[in-house]
C-alpha cells in the first residue's frame, strides 16, 4: 500500500472512532452492555478483516498499523484488534474467517490439550485474561506441542466466568472439557509458536502508542487553558519540562510500534516485536504520571475522562506479557544469538529472529 492510501486509512479510522466514541459509551461499556452500534460501524468498515479479505490486495501489518493505534487513541471498547489478528492467523492456516467479532485466548500460562475423537477434535484447558470471550460467537486458540495446532471454537462451547482489567475492560477466564471445536490446523511452520502472545503485544504496543498521543494533547490543551496565578500552567517552567518529556513519549511510542509493525509484514518473529512492547509500556507508565499530575486532583476524579485512558494504559502494559517478561525474551534471544550477532541483530533483525523463533 502506498503511503498516500495508508495515510487514508489512518484519517479514516479517526473519523470513524471519534464519530462514534465518546465517554457516554465508554462510562456504559464499563457497566456491562455490548457497543453493538461501535462494533457494526468497525466491521462495516471492513477494519476487522482486512488482513484475511482476499479482495483487497497488498495490505499488510504495516497498513494496519494506524487501525489499530486510532483505536487505541479512541480507547475503543470493542475486541476489533483480537479479531483483526483472529482473522489473520485464520486465513493464513487456510480456515474460515466466521462473520463476526472473534476473541483470542493468550498462550502464556494456558493448558489446552488437543485430542482426536472420531472424525473431530476434542479440546480440553483452561486460559484467562481472554479479552471479551463472553461477548463473541468465537475463540481463537493456540495448543502447543510438536505440531502446534490453531483452534477455532465456539465460545459457547466454552465455560466461561466473567472478569475485568483494570479498565473494566472484559477479561474473561475459559476451559474446555472435552469440548467439540469448529475447526482445527497444523500452525503455519513460518509463524512463531507464540504467535499469539507475540502479535498481542503487537497489538497492545498500537493501542498504547495511540492513547499515550490522546493524553499527550489532552494534557498539553488543559495546560494552555488553564490558569495559575494569572498565567497559563504550560507558562511554568516545571509543567513545560513535563509537557516536554510527554511529547518525546508519545513519539518513541508510536515510532517503536510503527517500526513493529513494518518488520511484522516481513518477519512474524522479528524482534522489534518485544522491543515496541518494552517501549510503549514505558511510554505508558510515563505518560500516566505526567498526565495525572499536570490535571492535579481533578484527573483523578471519576467526573473527568482522563481516567479511561490512564487506566487503560496500566492495564495494556501487563497484557500479552509485561515489559519484564519481553526484556527477558530480549536478553534470551542476545544469548542465544551471541555476542558477535548483538549489533547486526539490533540494526538489521530479520535472519536472527527467525531463529529466535526456532523457524528457520
Amino acid at each position: 500500500m502506498s503511503d498516500d492510501l495508508r495515510s487514508m486509512f489512518a484519517s479514516s479510522a479517526r473519523l470513524l472512532f471519534e464519530r462514534e466514541v465518546d465517554d457516554a459509551l465508554l462510562r456504559a461499556a464499563e457497566s456491562g452492555p455490548w457497543p453493538g452500534a461501535l462494533w457494526n460501524a468497525v466491521y462495516d468498515a471492513g477494519y476487522a478483516n482486512v488482513l484475511a479479505d482476499a479482495e483487497v490486495d497488498d495490505v499488510s501489518w504495516d497498513d494496519a498499523f494506524p487501525l489499530v493505534a486510532e483505536a487505541g487513541r479512541a480507547l475503543a471498547p470493542v475486541p476489533f484488534p483480537e479479531t483483526l489478528l483472529a482473522s489473520w492467523l485464520l486465513a493464513r492456516v487456510g480456515m474460515a474467517v466466521p462473520a463476526g467479532p472473534i476473541a483470542v485466548a493468550p498462550q502464556a500460562d494456558s493448558t489446552w490439550r488437543l485430542e482426536a475423537h472420531g472424525p473431530g477434535w476434542r479440546l480440553s484447558g483452561k486460559a484467562i485474561g481472554v479479552p471479551w470471550a463472553a461477548d463473541v460467537p468465537h475463540c481463537v486458540l493456540v495448543v502447543a506441542g510438536d505440531e502446534p495446532k490453531v483452534v477455532l471454537v465456539r465460545s459457547d462451547a466454552l465455560q466461561i466466568v466473567r472478569d475485568y482489567n483494570l479498565a473494566r475492560e472484559p477479561r474473561d477466564a475459559i476451559e474446555a472439557r472435552e469440548s467439540g471445536v469448529a475447526s482445527v490446523a497444523a500452525l503455519d511452520g513460518r509463524l512463531p509458536r507464540d504467535v499469539l502472545d507475540r502479535f498481542g503485544a503487537l497489538l497492545r504496543s498500537a493501542q498504547m502508542a495511540g492513547a499515550v498521543s490522546r493524553i499527550a494533547a489532552q494534557a498539553t490543551r488543559y495546560a494552555r487553558e488553564r490558569k495559575q496565578f494569572g498565567r497559563a500552567l504550560v507558562a511554568f517552567q516545571a509543567i513545560g519540562h513535563q509537557l516536554a518529556v510527554l511529547a518525546e513519549e508519545s513519539v518513541a511510542a508510536q515510532t517503536a510500534a510503527a517500526f513493529a509493525f513494518r518488520s511484522a509484514a516481513t518477519d512474524p518473529a522479528s524482534p522489534a516485536i518485544a522491543a515496541a512492547k518494552i517501549r510503549t509500556g514505558m511510554a505508558a507508565a510515563v505518560a500516566a504520571r505526567v498526565a495525572h499530575a499536570v490535571f492535579a486532583a481533578i484527573g483523578y476524579s471519576h467526573e473527568h475522562d482522563l481516567h479511561f485512558a490512564t487506566r487503560r494504559l496500566w492495564s495494556w502494559r501487563a497484557e500479552f506479557g509485561s515489559e519484564t517478561f519481553w526484556a527477558r525474551e530480549a536478553g534470551r534471544s542476545v544469548i542465544r544469538n551471541g555476542s558477535a550477532r548483538l549489533w547486526s541483530d539490533l540494526v538489521d533483525g530479520s535472519p536472527a529472529a527467525a531463529r529466535v523463533a526456532g523457524v528457520a
